[in-house]
């Protein structure tokens, strides 16, 4: 079999997923398709192709956003489109609530673009029980406590004595 045949064989790998798929897909056996996936020229398409699909889907949502983009911007400074009860198509403004929720949406998204914070951590209830117990803890400490007088020995000296 042919280079050509290798790489429609990785190349339907890539799509299926499976090599039992490539295998029925393009009549080949089993146990030479197990054989090409070992070795290093599949790995290396393996990836290109991947990387290759990977470019396209990020050009994909790139471009979906920002049709998306330009609609929100079109609602917010037009309003919604509407049915009119004469039959022809009109604006209305958005809600509240729509404008609340997509202020929250797109200053959320702009924060994680910035790298910052989203939320403000709060003390919470694990956090109020943790710097209790320390306080406790501290108080304990600060309290005088038996002293045990210990002498250490080496290895050796312990043998001996037992």
């Amino acid at each position: 079999m042919g280079d050509v045949c290798n790489l429609e064989a990785v190349r339907a790998y890539v799509r299926t997923g499976t090599l039992t798929a490539v295998s029925r897909e393009m009549d080949i056996p089993m146990a030479q398709l197990a054989r090409w996936s070992k070795q290093p020229w599949w790995h290396d398409e393996v990836l290109l192709l991947r990387r290759e699909q990977a470019a396209v889907l990020d050009s994909q949502l790139t471009r979906l956003h920002d049709q998306t983009i330009l609609e929100l911007i079109d609602r917010v400074e037009n309003g919604e489109k509407v049915k009119l009860k004469n039959g022809r198509e009109g604006r209305a403004a958005m809600k509240a609530r729509d404008v609340a929720a997509v202020a929250h949406i797109i200053f959320t998204e702009r924060q994680l673009l910035r790298n910052e914070p989203t939320t403000i951590a709060g003390e919470t209830g694990k956090v109020t029980v943790l710097a209790e117990k320390l306080r406790t803890l501290g108080r304990h400490l600060g309290a005088p406590m038996d002293i045990l007088d210990v002498e250490v020995r080496g290895a050796e000296e312990a043998d001996a004595s037992s």
